[in-house]
């Protein structure tokens, strides 16, 4: 079940990425009640835009984020403009 909040909710937590624990961790703090917010990056993925393909994932870098679609950034303080870095592990389909 979701809800909707405007801006100017209060809520009582709010958690950055819905992956493996991000999703456990909001799923167990709504059961015991609280309100929780979570924020994910990338588009709303669903159960058809997954294969079943173990060399792809094993092998290909299949779990890790495409860097022309979901580009890595890093910078070493707020006031520094970020950069373009590849994360380390990453595996290039196109090269």
């Amino acid at each position: 079940m979701s809800a909707t909040f405007r801006p100017s909710d209060a809520v009582d937590f709010v958690v950055v990425g819905a992956g493996a624990a991000g999703g456990v961790v909001a799923k167990e703090l709504s059961t015991a009640g609280f309100k929780v917010v979570v924020l994910e990056q990338g588009p709303w993925r669903r159960e058809k835009d997954f294969v079943h393909d173990e060399i792809g994932v094993t092998l290909r870098g299949g779990l890790i984020n495409d860097p022309k679609q979901q580009p890595n950034t890093f910078r070493k303080t707020p006031g520094e403009q970020a950069k373009l870095q590849t994360a380390h592990g990453t595996f290039d389909q196109n090269s």
